[in-house]
């Protein structure tokens, strides 16, 4: 992890066609509502804070027009500044190894619709409870500084496709080897 004043950058990693798929966000991480031991164990030790998210081709996380409308989905772009303030997260512990993950205007990340299904998008929605395990992920060691951000239902946060391009979707997708 690299320390900028007044801001941490971490780097996430997800597996993506056989290929490891590297997301950075400025402080987001992957909880479950209720971690198996697995989850407890592997679990990384981020810290609360505001962070950007990078992805495997270095672009950043960003909210799809700088929406502040719920449903809004989350996708890669060009990282702009370090001053941005569409791209930079907050991440925050919600217990048991668990963390939400903040947008700009202090909405949630979440899976659309609360979906299992891969491919699903992750999307900016307001902050529900404390208890609501689709706002929950953790983040999970991936080596070399990398992690995976993890939903609730195990699956990784991705680029869809493995895309390079800007406005490429994040979405959920099962994990896989590095």
């Amino acid at each position: 992890m690299r320390i900028r004043p007044r801001t941490r950058r971490a780097v996430a990693g997800a597996a993506l066609a056989g290929a490891t798929v590297a997301t950075s966000l400025m402080a987001v991480p992957q909880a479950t509502a209720v971690p198996t031991a697995r989850h407890r164990a592997t679990a990384a030790a981020i810290a609360n804070g505001t962070y950007m998210i990078k992805t495997f081709s270095g672009k950043c996380f960003e909210v799809l027009n700088r929406s502040t409308a719920n449903n809004s989905r989350i996708i890669q772009y060009n990282c702009r500044t370090t001053d941005n303030y569409t791209e930079k997260f907050t991440v925050r512990s919600a217990g048991n190894g668990a963390s939400t993950i903040r947008v700009f205007d202090d909405k949630c990340l979440e899976i659309q619709n609360r979906s299992r299904a891969n491919n699903t998008p992750i999307v900016q929605y307001t902050c529900r409870s404390k208890d609501n395990y689709t706002e929950k992920f953790k983040i999970v060691s991936a080596g070399g500084g990398k992690y995976r951000i993890k939903t609730f239902n195990d699956k990784c946060l991705e680029v869809r496709g493995g895309s390079r391009a800007n406005n490429a979707l994040i979405v959920q997708y099962a994990c896989r080897a590095k």
